[in-house]
């Protein structure tokens, strides 16, 4: 898939897969092998390794509103 936006600790990919993301930086190209769980959705990927080649585009952290009275007064 190209474009693809990931959240590190969402837990959407397969085992192994966010991990092997941490500390990446833009511009990065990371190969990750892993193994599909036995009790995978698909059946014909279920038990087997796959070679993942993930190119990071961007790398950004989620910005929380200060918690002040302005960002309560807004409820």
């Amino acid at each position: 898939a190209t474009g693809t936006q990931l959240v590190l600790g969402s837990g959407r990919m397969i085992p192994g897969f966010e991990e092997g993301l941490v500390g990446a930086k833009a511009g990065e190209e990371r190969v990750l092998n892993l193994t599909f769980p036995e009790d995978y959705q698909n059946l014909e990927l279920a038990g087997k390794t796959a070679e993942f080649t993930v190119t990071v585009n961007t790398v950004s952290a989620p910005t929380l509103p200060e918690l002040n009275e302005a960002f309560f007064n807004q409820f």
